[in-house]
């Protein structure tokens, strides 16, 4: 896709992260992701919030998602030891919503609210619905913002769960309805990926491109293992979109590639719907396979990353006449890197009095240009 000259963050063409260390590549046997690896607990519904933490815990995870939003769900979560201490986190919880019931119990809401904050988790606002429609897309944003000055209030972190079937069924839907919101001055609204949803929606082969375009609003990914052809099997209950990761047609790794490819930092669940339970008598080890699976495939996460940051205002980025790109205002003593979204690297180029230039012949493919300065990092994926 060309881009006009000036590439712009708003437009969501040019994508920024900051933080992290900017240590030497992993070894390319595996993927350099840094957030940690944790369960989607779907198939933990039935078991108490103890038993779901003891298995988790005893598998080798160190954390959670949680499948609904419920407050006493979160006051139970909050008396097991091992969260009290810190030593388990519970990342996120799943919240269903209807447009059909744009009306929000604020109160109960709040209640709610409190106790996630507590927990410190991210909360997951799916907005189901029986269409597409304008006027869905309407009720969804009015619904959103709502919620969002609630948890704004509260302390509490807030992001959009794509869902096959329902008003925001992939990412690109939720960045649309992202810029909705902006404009009327929602701005603390964020937004999850999920490999499930995406390959139902028909974005198998687009997926780095995805990742990148949304890359910017990304708080959390999940993966799972998939068939290839899972797109358009809307009757399996996604049987053929939710497996164990040594499981499936579909190669994983090409989703956790992108993720990587953007400098992806947060954590990614293992999405685990309809899958059987750890508490269950036929319970087939499917969460200790793709624990395997993910060790042999990626890099441990990273800890003590650092909190030193590159100023937004500090870097520019123009197109050049030959479709090159030009980049401005590097810090003294920074690297400049560039990558294919594969994470093949390019020769190095050497900025010169804080400007550099990628002036290859025709127009730059979609790549990865990283600046590192000292133990600070900004990433931007320039189509």
């Amino acid at each position: 896709m060309k881009t006009p000259h000036l590439i712009r963050a708003a437009l969501g063409v040019l994508v920024v992260f900051f933080g992290g260390s900017a240590s030497a590549a992993a070894p390319d046997t595996l993927i350099r992701l840094r957030g940690d690896f944790v369960p989607f607990g779907m198939c933990m519904g039935g078991m108490s919030p103890q038993a779901q933490v003891d298995s988790a815990m005893k598998i080798g995870f160190r954390g959670l998602g949680l499948q609904d939003m419920n407050k006493s769900t979160f006051q139970k979560f909050q008396k097991v030891p091992a969260v009290a201490s810190g030593e388990f986190k519970i990342h996120s919880a799943m919240w269903w919503t209807n447009v059909k019931d744009t009306a929000i119990d604020t109160v109960a809401l709040d209640g709610m609210l409190d106790e996630a904050k507590k927990l410190g988790l991210t909360i997951w606002m799916v907005l189901d619905g029986s269409d597409k429609t304008n006027l869905s897309k309407s009720k969804a944003v009015s619904m959103i913002v709502k919620a969002a000055r609630r948890c704004k209030a509260k302390g509490v972190k807030l992001a959009l769960y794509p869902h096959g079937g329902c008003v925001i069924s992939s990412a690109e839907e939720g960045l649309q309805i992202i810029d909705s919101l902006k404009k009327r001055g929602t701005t603390n609204v964020r937004l999850t990926i999920h490999l499930c949803h995406e390959l139902k929606a028909g974005n198998r082969s687009r997926l780095p491109q995805v990742v990148a375009k949304v890359a910017s609003y990304l708080d959390f990914a999940t993966v799972s293992g998939a068939d290839s052809n899972t797109y358009g099997k809307d009757d399996d209950n996604w049987a053929s979109a939710i497996k164990p990761l040594d499981q499936g047609t579909f190669d994983a790794t090409v989703f956790l590639k992108a993720l990587a490819a953007v400098n992806y930092a947060g954590p990614i669940e293992l999405h685990t719907y309809n899958l059987k339970s750890p508490a269950a008598a036929d319970y087939d080890g499917h969460l200790e396979r793709s624990l395997e699976w993910w060790k042999q495939r990626v890099t441990p996460p990273e800890r003590g990353t650092s909190g030193i940051q590159i100023p937004l205002p500090s870097l520019a980025m123009e197109r050049l006449p030959n479709g090159g790109v030009r980049l401005t205002g590097i810090p003294d003593g920074s690297r400049v890197r560039m990558y294919d979204l594969d994470g093949k690297e390019h020769p190095e180029i050497h900025p010169v009095a804080g400007v550099w230039e990628y002036t290859g012949a025709g127009s730059m493919a979609a790549r990865v240009v990283r600046v590192q300065g000292g133990r600070a990092e900004r990433s931007m994926v320039v189509f």
